[in-house]
C-alpha cells in the first residue's frame, strides 16, 4: 500500500474567474499569484498557492475545448 505525501496541485473548473475568485480569495483568504492565459490548453488559469501546493481555477476560453 502506498502513503500520499503530497499533493502538486489541484484544478477546478470554473466558468469565470473573476466571479468565482472572490470566494476562494476572500472566503478562504486564499492570495492570488497570478493570472495566465494557456492558449495551447484553451483555458485561462488563476493560480492560488497554498503552503507546499497549489489551487488552480480554470476557466475554458472556448466552447469545445478539453476542459469545458
Amino acid at each position: 500500500m502506498f502513503k500520499i505525501l503530497r499533493i502538486h496541485h489541484a484544478a477546478v473548473v470554473v466558468e469565470n474567474i473573476d466571479t468565482s475568485l472572490p470566494f476562494w480569495r476572500d472566503a478562504l483568504k486564499l492570495d492570488l499569484s497570478h493570472i495566465e492565459d494557456m492558449k495551447e490548453q484553451e483555458a485561462l488559469v488563476a493560480f492560488l498557492p497554498l503552503e507546499n501546493s497549489e489551487i488552480e481555477l480554470v476557466q475554458p476560453t472556448t466552447k469545445d475545448s478539453g476542459i469545458a
